[in-house]
């Protein structure tokens, strides 16, 4: 494998590990005040999906556990690819 792939699926593993971390945590209850923002973080994280699905008009829901696996697996791989052809120049 070339090393500009696997350094791309790396940072592409690291987000996706670090991302549901991160939903997990948001998704647990919080005592808030008059004001919640739930799902906010969620939202920016996966912004690129995320966004294109509330575009797109789907329906997008950070609730729902299939929309954010869409979500966080869509931009894993756009980060991936992004990498990928960051670090491209830089291999032998």
């Amino acid at each position: 494998m070339h090393p500009a792939l696997l350094t791309g699926l790396c940072v592409a593993a690291v987000y996706a590990a670090a991302t549901s971390f991160v939903i997990a945590c948001e998704r647990k209850p919080h005592r808030g005040g008059w004001i919640s923002l739930n799902g906010i973080v969620s939202f920016f994280l996966t912004f690129p999906i995320s966004w294109l699905l509330v575009r797109r008009g789907g329906g997008f829901d950070v609730r729902r556990n299939g929309a954010m696996l869409l979500a966080v697996g869509g931009t894993a791989i756009l980060l991936a690819g992004l990498a990928a052809l960051l670090v491209w120049p830089f291999c032998d």
